[in-house]
């Protein structure tokens, strides 16, 4: 996900204007996507993701400069190397979930029915809640079916199906090829999505989950977060401001 970090400067103390003196470009991160330094009028929608002030106390706190690290509005991309510490099988070791909103999908009268899209899904997919932890925090990962297969071997549609006289029990009896992932640490690709973002919520998709000899690549092809830090990203969204810069 790319990152830009703005200054402003006021060039006089009587005037309300500031002008961007500088842009300056993470060169670790890609660049923003249909952006080309040819352009000249080419616009792109950013969030602001932190943000500092320099104030001049000495005349009424006047604003001086203000500087801003933007991120690209699409989904943010981060890697987290964390262990896998148990699985969320409150309501069951894997539900189905809608594809659009990927929350839970609910039987209705014979056909599936989201309740936050309020209409009925064509497509659904099973995934599974993991408890994931490092040594900062702990917090819920939410596998797809694609992504669980990886580390799993099988599907959760799979396991289901092969469990399906055992699930009838007890449907929070967890098949052996899911627990043989407890206490196993993986290199996470999280997908952190508006919800994230911008309302708070602390459910992390995972859209990839990558060997560890990816930790032996160079170092600017891996973004590393820690859930700590992840969590730092949820504190300053809550004032999520979408700007628009030219470039």
């Amino acid at each position: 996900m790319p990152h830009f970090l703005l200054l402003f400067w006021k060039t006089d103390t009587n005037s309300e204007k500031f002008q961007i003196i500088q842009i300056q470009v993470n060169m670790e991160y890609t660049t923003l996507k249909q952006i080309s330094r040819d352009k000249d009028n080419s616009k792109v929608k950013v969030r602001v993701l932190r943000m500092w002030d320099a104030i001049n106390i000495a005349n009424n706190h006047d604003l001086i400069n203000l500087d801003m690290v933007l991120v690209d509005t699409e989904d943010l991309l981060v890697t987290c190397n964390a262990k896998i510490i148990n699985i969320n099988n409150k309501y069951g070791w894997y539900y189905v979930a809608c594809l659009i909103c990927k929350t839970k999908v609910k039987q209705v009268r014979g056909v599936l029915w989201c309740e936050r899209c309020k209409n009925e899904p064509k497509f659904a997919v099973p995934r599974i809640q993991v408890q994931a932890q490092d040594e900062t925090s702990s917090t819920t990962f939410i596998l797809f079916d694609k992504g669980a297969e990886k580390i799993i071997a099988k599907t959760a549609k799979e396991l289901a199906e092969k469990q399906e006289e055992i699930l009838k029990l007890d449907e929070n009896i967890l098949p052996k090829e899911i627990q043989k992932i407890i206490g196993n640490e993986y290199l996470f690709q999280l997908h952190l999505d508006e919800y994230n973002l911008k309302y708070g919520k602390e459910n992390y998709m995972v859209s990839k989950i990558l060997e560890m000899e990816i930790l032996e690549i160079e170092e600017h092809q891996v973004i590393e977060a820690y859930l700590l830090q992840v969590a730092c990203y949820m504190i300053q969204a809550l004032v999520y401001t979408e700007i628009t810069i030219r470039v």
